[in-house]
């Protein structure tokens, strides 16, 4: 009895350390799939960042040509500019052209910010849009992690119980054998 208790006892603990062994290569498995799809999502995360930054600089290089421009247009303009003087026995006036060149200027700059604005937004809309794939994908994947650990760890414990189970009918057998024998051992003493 001892014999068979200890044979099938040490074939449930092969068959749970063999159960715990293909637990954990498939959970590190996934773990080592989600640590890729994280890294491969910063990746990508760092190019849309670089990509906004880029377009960023160059709206703000543009900017300052801009000003640089409306800055010389201003000085041209001022030392170009008609302004009311007395001639031949009367003032004369002309044109506002600054006003014109200043309202033509501020509708130009508006249409460039609102380009930039929408370039920039779309940007950041792909970029959250991609992020948030990777995060739904590392999400399930965490999930499905948690599944396959959730039933490794059930059959674990179920084969751990049936083992338990074994081992104690076995010991009551054993015992039950142990009690027969003292008590034919008594009757032969007696």
């Amino acid at each position: 009895i001892n014999a068979a208790k200890d044979a099938q006892l040490k074939a449930i603990d092969a068959e749970l350390d063999a159960l715990n062994k293909q637990k954990d290569s498939v959970t590190n498995n996934i773990k080592s799939q989600i640590s890729d799809l994280q890294a491969e999502k910063d990746a990508r995360e760092d190019y849309w960042d670089s990509q906004i930054d880029a377009l960023k600089r160059a709206n703000e290089e543009q900017e300052k040509n801009i000003k640089l421009e409306q800055l010389q247009e201003a000085l041209a303009q001022a030392q170009s500019s008609k302004v009311m003087v007395y001639q031949n026995g009367s003032f004369q006036y002309g044109q506002d052209e600054s006003a014109v060149s200043e309202a033509s200027q501020n509708l130009s700059d508006y249409q460039d910010e609102l380009a930039y604005d929408a370039q920039l937004q779309q940007l950041e809309d792909m970029k959250q849009a991609e992020m948030d794939s990777y995060d739904a994908r590392i999400l399930n994947l965490q999930n499905y992690e948690a599944e396959v650990e959730a039933q490794y760890d059930a059959q674990i414990s179920a084969l751990q119980d049936y083992r338990d189970q074994q081992e104690a009918l076995y010991e009551a057998q054993l015992q039950d054998v142990q009690d027969k024998q003292d008590a034919f051992q008594e009757m032969v003493d007696a």
